[in-house]
């Protein structure tokens, strides 16, 4: 269950604050809520429709209203994914095809719903297509603990509204290629009390996402190996992304001079063959 304070805020709305009498949801000090999945992983079959859902949690003890909206999602050759207009996208863009069983929803306090989505899958898709919700608490609140109703009134002009965001991948079966290249291998020498480091430049030249736990091994002139690295996490890399990954320190000693940089994958559903790459181990 991911939650949500003001503080900090992952994303910001602004919303007019309402008077208690003039709302059906009463003001409450905390906009505090809880969705379920934050990210959606689906297998999706191009031209079918695909069902699920986000839970919607409130832990408050007063009832809350929620806006559910579909968003635009969509990598753009760096690391991370961005959000855009709907409007602005193609029409077979997935986000264009996601409806909602509610865009508007009041869940009672101690409660949640679970609130259906479903996605029409367009029949030329193909790799991993991304889409995205927002929800965010449309309750009246204060925004500081023990403000009487009067000051909030008379003093609060504009509110803070707490939202959460989605991400949606639709992974298109039998469309799927994974292919990346190394663009850049560094070693970072030891120095003093800092252990030997590196780190990894990989452009994905697929139309899939791949996640996936690499290693690199460095292979001396006779092609022992002297370090075997492993990642410091997980790796997610877009499609057309472009991806930097850190690995974890080696304490020992290794010797100046040029080795070759082998980087592997242990995922087989990937099926993606080691690349390898020259590099200077200095001083």
């Amino acid at each position: 269950m991911t939650f949500l304070k003001l503080t900090p805020l992952l994303l910001l709305f602004l919303a007019i604050p309402l008077a208690a009498e003039d709302s059906k949801i009463p003001i409450r000090p905390s906009t505090a809520f809880g969705i379920y999945p934050p990210i959606m992983d689906l297998d999706c079959v191009a031209g079918q429709k695909v069902s699920t859902s986000v839970k919607v949690d409130n832990p408050n003890a007063l009832p809350a209203s929620f806006d559910v909206v579909a968003i635009g999602t969509t990598a753009t050759g760096d690391e991370n994914l961005v959000s855009k207009p709907i409007a602005t996208l193609p029409a077979d863009h997935l986000a264009r095809h996601v409806t909602l069983e509610a865009e508007k929803v009041v869940i009672p306090g101690k409660s949640y719903k679970d609130v259906a989505i479903y996605l029409d899958v367009p029949s030329g898709l193909k790799g991993t297509q991304y889409a995205g919700l927002v929800v965010s608490n449309t309750s009246p609140s204060l925004e500081e603990s023990g403000l009487r109703k009067q000051e909030y009134r008379v003093d609060v002009g504009l509110g803070v509204q707490p939202a959460i965001g989605i991400v949606i991948k639709c992974h298109i079966k039998g469309t799927e290629t994974f292919k990346y290249i190394l663009k850049k291998v560094e070693i970072f020498p030891s120095q003093g009390n800092k252990p030997l480091g590196a780190r990894v430049e990989l452009k994905s030249t697929g139309n899939a996402e791949i996640q996936f736990l690499p290693t690199l091994i460095l292979l001396d002139s006779s092609n022992k190996v002297v370090a075997r690295l492993k990642a410091e996490r997980r790796a997610t890399i877009y499609p057309g992304s472009l991806k930097a990954i850190n690995f974890q320190p080696v304490y020992k000693e290794i010797q100046p001079g040029r080795y070759k940089a082998v980087l592997s994958s242990n995922e087989p559903k990937y099926n993606l063959p080691p690349l390898e790459q020259s590099v200077q181990v200095g001083r």
